[in-house]
């Protein structure tokens, strides 16, 4: 499948090569669900699950990292950041959210998980919002008791160089400020990002959040 928007390329791959649980436990041991592929430009090809049983009676979603951030926080007000396929969307539900945002900057990529996940967005505890996370964040009053940035770049080897100086503005100091601001007291912030060696992208992530513009402001 292929489809164009005003600012996208939007594909959808079927492949019994697509298996994407980003994180998943050792310990888990059932065959991983179906799903197909979804890209944008040709990139960053992301899993849209595909599931015939109830979600609550999905059993993979509780073996994920992210499922974690639920676990004390049974009917949590959630929510995802740029989900790509809607992996993290369906966790969070799976793991006993009460309710999930869903920031999709391209409405495309939200009509096709639409069609091809197994409904997951006509799920009345979802809300789909087709708007770029500091838009939305900056007109939004609103408090979450999970703030959840998804995995949904591809992974780039730091060694080669490559996309060194690629830019994303979900990561700067300013963002995570909105992302906390937006958190409850008791709130949890989770950012997935690749696992590299060197580690790059964690002492990244590590400057970013310890930087003055949030220590001083936000007392991190």
């Amino acid at each position: 499948l292929e489809r164009w928007s005003a600012s996208a390329r939007v594909n959808v791959v079927e492949s019994r090569g697509i298996r994407s649980l980003p994180g998943l436990s050792y310990t888990y041991l059932a065959p991983p669900p179906p799903q197909h592929g979804l890209a944008i430009d040709g990139d960053a090809l992301a899993p849209i699950t595909n599931y015939q049983s109830p979600i609550s009676d999905l059993d993979f979603p509780a073996y994920l990292p992210e499922s974690l951030a639920f676990a004390p926080r049974r009917g949590a007000n959630a929510l995802v950041i740029e989900p790509g396929g809607g992996l993290d969307v369906l966790v969070a539900l799976a793991s006993g959210a009460r309710h999930v945002t869903a920031l999709h900057g391209e409405p495309l990529a939200a009509e096709i998980i639409g069609e091809f996940g197994s409904g997951l967005y006509g799920d009345s505890r979802v809300t789909v919002v087709h708007e770029s996370a500091r838009t939305f964040l900056a007109r939004s009053a609103e408090r979450f008791d999970v703030v959840l940035l998804a995995l949904t770049d591809p992974y780039r080897p730091v060694t080669s160089g490559a996309y060194s100086l690629a830019e994303t503005y979900l990561l700067t100091e300013e963002a995570f400020g909105a992302y906390l601001d937006h958190l409850k007291p008791a709130g949890v912030f989770i950012v997935g990002r690749w696992l590299q060696s060197p580690p790059s992208e964690e002492l990244r992530l590590y400057a970013t959040i310890h930087g003055d513009f949030l220590c001083e402001a936000r007392g991190v």
